[in-house]
């Protein structure tokens, strides 16, 4: 039953009064009405995780609740005295990362409108909730506070007060389903170290710099935009960032984008040589890759043993020559904070424009 359905059959008991059935089926969730603030949100949301394991389609539309990647490169690759960022919105790590840096303009961007929910709630959760509660409420799945609605109770008053919709849909999404169907069957990435990703979130890790990560947030100018991350920075060519950080879609637009077709992927790289020329400022960073597992020496080893394992790695050596091809390139390793592809640490590609 699809969860329009389902709010059919619950609004049906609430207008015939039938107010104990509906109070065993729904606990404490209240009727939701089409005109609802959010609905259609709601919808897929609710679709993602019922289908989750029917459709394989489903998985693509699946939001990263918090992130896959060690933020912690970020303290060797953002230029000193950095003030503006174009970024992948994502789980939203590298936003607060870059906010707690000091960075006060950046444009966050994603193709999935999903992550815009994520980000509210995930901002919401900064505002209003302690350092441990923040990482019990939204990083540690073996918590009793993981996904609770009785903490979104507190969580609610840090969403701007005109976002209904934001609201709406957790206050339902929290209500209806049990954490573990949200952990299992929506979110993305959930399941690693607890102990590694908060290492891997300084703004987290360091309860004096989530603190003051508050009073910065309300501050900073933040601008959302749905929508690819190369056609936005390609078409709007006047922009200029200090740092612009692109990891980790190449991957995606390899698969899904360019159907892993070669030579469209490789007019898609070709662009990248143009945002470098006119979105970077002079002494910025263009973070361009990051490898799960892997390192550079990888991409020209002999093929790996796991056939998917492979098919990756293919996909970032000819990402990785493609790149190498137009950039000066520079690479750094991280600490991996999941399985990966390979059996080593992440890397991270990136280079920089002189000034």
């Amino acid at each position: 039953m699809e969860i329009k359905d389902f709010m059919d059959v619950i609004n049906k008991l609430a207008e015939n009064g039938n107010e104990k059935l509906l109070k065993e089926i729904m606990g404490s969730v209240s009727p939701v009405s089409k005109n609802m603030p959010g609905y259609d949100l709601l919808i897929k949301a609710q679709n993602i995780i019922n289908y989750d394991g029917m459709n394989s389609d489903v998985y693509y539309d699946k939001p990263y609740l918090v992130t896959t990647r060690n933020q912690r490169y970020i303290n060797k690759t953002l230029p000193e005295g950095a003030s503006s960022a174009c970024i992948i919105l994502s789980a939203a790590d590298t936003l607060f990362e870059l906010i707690s840096r000091d960075v006060k303009n950046i444009v966050a961007l994603d193709i999935n409108e999903l992550q815009t929910l994520i980000y509210k709630l995930r901002r919401a959760s900064i505002l209003t909730l302690s350092a441990k509660d923040f990482e019990n409420f939204l990083i540690n799945p073996n918590s009793s506070k993981f996904m609770s609605i009785d903490v979104f109770k507190t969580v609610k008053n840090g969403f701007d007060q005109h976002d209904l919709e934001g609201v709406n849909v957790w206050e339902q999404l929290l209500s209806i389903n049990p954490k573990e169907d949200l952990e299992k069957h929506f979110f993305k990435g959930i399941g690693g170290d607890v102990g590694k990703t908060v290492y891997s979130l300084p703004y987290l890790k360091r309860k004096v710099t989530y603190y003051e990560l508050r009073d910065k947030l309300e501050k900073a100018k933040i601008t959302i935009k749905l929508q690819s991350a190369l056609d936005y920075l390609t078409e709007n060519s006047e922009q200029k960032f200090d740092y612009i950080d692109i990891t980790n879609i190449l991957l995606f637009v390899y698969q899904l984008e360019c159907k892993d077709n070669q030579n469209e992927f490789y007019k898609r790289i070709k662009t990248l040589k143009d945002i470098y020329r006119n979105n970077l400022n002079n002494g910025g960073t263009f973070v361009l890759d990051y490898l799960f597992g892997m390192h550079i020496e990888d991409l020209n080893n002999s093929p790996m043993s796991d056939q998917t394992s492979e098919y990756i790695r293919q996909i970032y050596q000819l990402t990785y020559q493609k790149l190498n091809d137009y950039f000066d390139l520079e690479s750094i390793n991280a600490e991996k904070l999941i399985d990966g592809f390979g059996p080593k640490s992440d890397t991270v590609i990136f280079t920089k424009k002189p000034r």
